[in-house]
């Protein structure tokens, strides 16, 4: 068998099956089964590990295929198929009783870890994940990251030629409502604005970036039919979260400085309501991106 090219000894589909019921049979050996569990590796991926999911009644565990290389640890996988596992405990697509609310709140999973005997291996994966994932990843994936790039590059060429059409806001626009915004809640550090190439997996309206003192916006909300008090709302949420943290109970006050409550509703909704469809909207417009069914 080879992999990237090279023969090698691979762990295969019975190797990780193999290694789960060692996993389930020490650690696990009391949980009440919901779901059969059904293993396999899925993509070569830079930031997912593991993902379980639920499909006609079974629960899909998949790992990050580069898991299959021998260089990487055993305990990596141990650990990735036992955070799955905690999952899958805790009744996310097991079919069991939800235990918890949401599956990482309140470290919820390295406690259930460390009652079952297992956080200090789940901690040595997270020490060897952060100091060699990165030069792994670069070095078994130099195609993947190619080709990223070079959707980068077409996507941002897409978009501006987007932001180059009649009508469009502009850059000049963004510095000035957020000049405007300013001056009315001044902040202890003045931030940066940018609109950013949005790629099919980018979802977010704005983000701030902080190392940047950077708002980021999404370069569909150009167009002239994205209402003003979008704006006032997007740039005056981060504008406050920088003065005041993340707390809505001091974000909500710091708004009604620079837009009516009204409006602060209209942007909520527009938020929830409007801006999925018409993200994907533009995206498919722009970059021809059409989200499979």
């Amino acid at each position: 068998m080879t992999f990237e090219g090279v023969p090698i000894h691979v762990r295969d589909q019975d190797w990780l099956v193999d290694r789960f019921n060692m996993l389930l049979k020490t650690y696990f050996s009391d949980v009440r089964m919901g779901y059969p569990i059904v293993l396999s590796y899925g993509i070569r991926a830079q930031r997912r590990f593991g993902s379980i999911s639920e499909r006609n009644r079974q629960a899909i565990i998949r790992l990050n295929a580069l898991f299959a290389h021998p260089d990487v640890p055993e305990m990596i996988i141990d650990a990735t198929l036992a955070h799955e596992m905690v999952h899958y405990v805790h009744g996310f697509c097991s079919g069991l009783p939800r235990k918890v609310k949401f599956p990482h709140a309140d470290r919820a999973i390295e406690k259930e870890l460390e009652k079952r005997g297992l956080l200090v291996m789940y901690d040595e994966s997270e020490v060897w994940l952060k100091k060699n994932w990165s030069d792994f990843y670069e070095t078994h994936c130099k195609d993947l990251k190619a080709a990223k790039e070079e959707r980068a590059e077409s996507h941002s060429m897409l978009w501006q030629m987007w932001l180059a059409m009649p009508n469009m806001r502009d850059l000049n626009y963004l510095n000035c409502k957020l000049a405007h915004l300013l001056s009315k809640f001044p902040s202890p550090i003045v931030p940066n604005i940018e609109w950013y190439p949005a790629n099919p997996r980018h979802q977010a309206i704005t983000y701030y970036q902080s190392h940047t003192h950077t708002i980021y916006v999404h370069s569909a909300l150009a167009s002239a039919k994205v209402p003003e008090y979008v704006f006032d709302f997007e740039l005056g949420y981060w504008i406050a979260r920088i003065k005041y943290g993340s707390s809505w109970n001091k974000i909500r006050p710091a708004l009604l400085q620079i837009m009516s409550e009204a409006d602060i509703n209209h942007a909520i909704a527009w938020r929830s309501n409007t801006w999925p469809n018409y993200r994907r909207q533009v995206m498919k417009a722009v970059t021809g991106y059409k989200r499979s069914k």
